[in-house]
C-alpha cells in the first residue's frame, strides 16, 4: 500500500488533502471554526503546545480535559466538560503512542457528535499503526495527522473530512465541513520545507551510526552538535510556517512513493525489539505499537538528558505549558525513546542500556 493509495481511501474518508504540517492542518480546522461561532477547543491534558496554538490565534479558549496513566483522554471527564458547554465547541481526541482509546470514550463522542460539538481526531501517532494493529475507527467530523514523525518525508500532513459529517456538527450551520481552499507556498513555506529537509537528513545519517558516543568521552559533544541544530532550526522554521498551504512538489512525490505497509511493519518491529530489551520492570505503555516507545517513569527527566548527551533526542518531548495551570493534573514523568525503524539490533541493545544504566544510577 503506497502513500497515495492510503490518503485516497484514508480510513475511508476520500476527501484527503495534503497541507505543510500538523499545525497548518490544525490552523484549517481552527479557521473553520472561528467562522461557525465555535469559541472553544477541549484538548487532552497530555499535548503538544503547538496543538493550542491555531485555536489561540483564532482568538478560541482552549480547556484541558484529563488523561489516565496510559495518556487516554478519561471518558467521564470529557462528558463532565461537555455538560458544562452552553453551546458547541471543537473536541480534540488524540491516540497518543498509538494507544488504544480508553473504554467508553467511543460513545461519549458519538453523543458529542450528535449534540453538534465538533471532534477531530489527531491520528499522528497511529497512522501507521492502524495498518498492522486494526482498531475500531473514532466517530469523528475530521481526521488529520502529521506524516514527518513517523515517515521520511521533510514535512507534510494529511487532513480529511468525515462523509457523514454534514450530519453532525456542520448540520448545524446548514451544510458539511469545506475547509476552504489552500493559497500558494511563500518563502516561509520554502524555509520549512529546507529546515525539515536538513532535519531529515541529519537524523537519517544519525541512525546509520552503530555505535552512540560515549557520556563525556571524545567527540561526544560535537557528533550531536549539527543534529541539535537542525531540530531547533526545523522547530523554528514550522513555527514560523504556520498558514496552511501545500508542502513542495518533491515532498508530495516522495510522499506518493512510500510503502506505508512496509514502514508500519518496520516501525512495530523496531518498537517491540526495544520494548524486550526494556524488560517488565520498565515496561512501556505501548509495546508492539507502529510508533515510538513511551514510557513513565519517576527518573524520566534524568532518563531523558542522559540519552540527550548521546545523541538521542526525544521524538516527544511535552513539557507543562506555560499556560496550564500548576494545580491541574499534567504528567510529569512521560519518556519517549529515539528509535528508529531501520536501525541496528546493537543501537537498539545501546539506547537500552543507557535507560537501564540511567535508572540504575538515579
Amino acid at each position: 500500500m503506497t502513500a497515495a493509495d492510503s490518503a485516497d481511501g484514508w480510513g475511508g474518508w476520500r476527501s484527503a488533502r495534503c497541507v505543510g504540517s500538523g499545525r497548518q492542518a490544525l490552523a484549517l480546522v481552527a479557521r473553520w471554526c472561528r467562522a461557525h461561532a465555535m469559541t472553544t477547543a477541549l484538548l487532552p491534558a497530555y499535548h503538544c503546545e503547538t496543538m493550542a496554538l491555531p485555536f489561540w490565534l483564532e482568538a478560541m479558549a482552549v480547556r484541558a480535559v484529563p488523561v489516565d496513566h496510559q495518556l487516554r483522554t478519561d471518558p467521564r471527564a470529557l462528558a463532565r466538560a461537555l455538560a458544562q458547554e452552553p453551546s458547541p465547541v471543537v473536541i480534540l481526541i488524540c491516540r497518543t503512542g498509538a494507544i488504544d482509546v480508553a473504554p467508553g470514550l467511543v460513545e461519549v463522542l458519538r453523543r458529542a457528535r450528535a449534540a453538534g460539538h465538533l471532534v477531530v481526531e489527531d491520528a499522528t501517532h497511529c497512522l501507521l499503526d492502524e495498518l498492522v494493529n486494526p482498531a475500531p475507527a473514532l466517530p469523528a467530523d475530521i481526521r488529520m495527522a502529521s506524516l514527518r514523525k513517523l515517515l521520511p518525508v521533510p514535512e507534510g500532513a494529511w487532513i480529511a473530512t468525515s462523509p457523514d459529517a454534514a450530519a453532525a456538527a456542520g448540520a448545524r450551520h446548514g451544510a458539511g465541513i469545506d475547509l476552504g481552499p489552500l493559497p500558494g507556498r511563500r518563502t516561509c513555506h520554502e524555509q520549512m520545507t529546507l529546515g525539515g529537509a536538513r532535519l531529515l537528513r541529519e537524523q537519517q545519517l544519525w541512525a546509520q551510526r552503530e555505535q552512540l558516543p560515549e557520556r563525556g568521552g571524545k567527540g561526544a559533544p560535537g557528533a550531536t552538535h549539527a543534529l541539535r541544530l537542525a531540530i531547533a532550526a526545523a522547530d523554528e522554521a514550522f513555527d514560523a510556517a504556520l498558514a496552511p498551504a501545500a508542502p513542495a512538489p518533491g515532498t508530495l512525490a516522495a510522499l506518493a512513493s512510500l510503502d506505508l505497509l512496509h514502514w508500519a511493519r518496520r516501525w512495530r518491529d523496531a518498537n517491540a525489539q526495544f520494548c524486550a530489551l526494556l524488560g517488565p520492570q520498565l515496561g512501556a505503555l505501548n509495546p508492539g505499537r507502529a510508533c515510538f516507545p513511551l514510557l513513565r517513569h519517576q527518573l524520566a527527566s534524568q532518563i531523558d538528558e542522559e540519552l540527550g548527551r548521546r545523541g538521542a533526542f526525544a521524538p516527544q518531548y511535552w513539557p507543562r505549558p506555560s499556560w496550564f495551570r500548576a494545580d491541574a493534573g499534567w504528567p510529569e514523568d512521560v519518556l519517549s525513546i529515539d528509535i528508529r525503524p531501520d536501525q541496528s539490533c546493537h543501537r537498539a541493545a545501546a539506547l537500552a542500556d543507557i535507560v537501564h544504566a540511567a535508572v540504575r544510577g538515579g
